[in-house]
């Protein structure tokens, strides 16, 4: 049995290559179906239930003629600009809800249509324990992903059931241990907390069993209610059973204490990894870069300017044919910025969301921040620490409002 010791990690943040996060691109591509819709969830999925005329045969066909396309352009627009695609990210729902075969001709055509010659590429992509076997994690490797993420959430099945989730241990062990010893050394599992009737004794169990496979990434969850879900309308019914605030943030350093034994640091609200094994297609979300959304609901980020793909899937099919065209809002986007320049920093709210923090230059800092431990500076830098990091948005309505004051 393996013994947990604490390991000194070094602001392994500094390593990250926010020039070249910012310089280049990420692709994010989005699976909406789902074999059951979770209880908590809030994000665009389908379950068993669907829109008239939308199936999966249906949405990779559109997906495909998108990637072509989008790809197509975006290689003309970053022609001779030295910038390319190095991230590439695809999420849901589930994505290994598609064949084996599918997920390959997605991942390959991801790929080729779109510009990531010139240098390596993180290539992730989500999976489900109960959607994922042998032939999909394998076609997953050779269509060159080379990341995966578990949604486990849990190894208590009366949680799992309480969650709506259609997998169990029994059949999620022989998963995890395939992945641990599969061609994709490079994989993440979730796991949610703050869950009602879930006290840390249950939670580092499922934490324990989950380190047993060696994750090099972690990400753990408190779970909010979010509006229209199953879970908030259980949770107005019976507030008293949702755990209180003190209460999740005991269980939160727990996990953080389990991890940090194993060798994962912190590095944003609800990840944890091992130094260099951290999602460098998260962090461009949360540091500043542009970013390229595929499939319904997709957001874009070029500069400042956030723009989304439609969510019906009718509207989604007809914008296709306007790709880079002056009715593409993305096109417009990119050549309002410029197609060869760096993204600008993100905003505040979403740098101190993570280790690096925030350039110092231009900032009034609350020195209460530092003289309480939440944050120190470093080399130009306002850096958060793992204490910190839950206080982001209280930080950054601080920040906003310092500015705003005449001097």
């Amino acid at each position: 049995m393996r013994v947990a010791r604490f390991v000194r990690i070094r602001r392994p943040w500094r390593n990250w290559d926010i020039t070249a996060l910012r310089r280049n691109l990420g692709v994010y591509v989005h699976i909406p179906f789902c074999p059951a819709i979770c209880s908590y969830c809030d994000f665009l999925k389908f379950g068993p239930r669907r829109p008239k005329g939308l199936d999966e045969a249906s949405y990779e066909s559109s997906l495909l003629r998108e990637i072509e396309a989008r790809g197509a352009w975006l290689k003309e627009m970053l022609k001779g600009t030295g910038r390319r695609v190095d991230s590439i990210f695809i999420g849901g729902g589930t994505p290994t809800m598609l064949p084996a075969e599918d997920l390959s001709k997605l991942g390959r055509a991801l790929v080729d249509c779109f510009p990531t010659a010139g240098g390596a590429i993180e290539f992730s992509c989500e999976a489900n324990p109960d959607t994922l076997d042998p032939e999909k994690l394998q076609a997953l490797h050779e269509a060159g992903v080379n990341r995966i993420s578990i949604g486990v959430q849990s190894c208590n099945d009366r949680l799992l059931k309480f969650m709506g989730r259609t997998h169990r241990w029994e059949q999620t062990e022989p998963i995890l241990q395939m992945v641990s010893e599969g061609p994709i050394r490079n994989f993440s599992f979730d796991l949610i907390y703050g869950l009602p009737n879930q006290n840390v004794g249950t939670l580092l169990d499922s934490g324990r069993r989950l380190l047993e496979f060696r994750p090099p990434h972690f990400s753990a969850y408190w779970l909010v209610p979010e509006p229209h879900t199953a879970y908030t309308r259980w949770a107005r019914r019976y507030p008293t059973q949702i755990p209180s605030d003190r209460e999740v943030l005991y269980q939160q350093h727990a996990v953080e204490c389990l991890l940090r034994g194993y060798g994962h640091y912190r590095y944003e609200v609800n990840n944890y990894a091992k130094p260099g094994y951290e999602s460098m297609h998260n962090i461009r979300y949360w540091q500043g870069g542009d970013y390229i959304g595929l499939g319904l609901g997709s957001a874009s980020r070029i500069g400042s300017e956030v723009v989304s793909n439609p969510k019906s899937h009718i509207a989604w099919n007809n914008a296709l044919g306007e790709i880079g065209s002056e009715n593409d809002p993305l096109h417009r986007a990119m050549q309002e910025r410029g197609a060869a320049e760096s993204a600008p920093s993100a905003d505040s709210f979403l740098q101190l969301r993570n280790r690096l923090g925030h350039e110092l230059v231009g900032l009034q800092v609350n020195p209460k921040w530092i003289s309480d431990g939440l944050m120190e500076v470093h080399d130009g830098r306002l850096e958060v620490r793992s204490r910190g990091l839950n206080l982001s948005e209280q930080y950054a309505l601080e920040l906003e409002s310092a500015s705003e004051s005449p001097v």
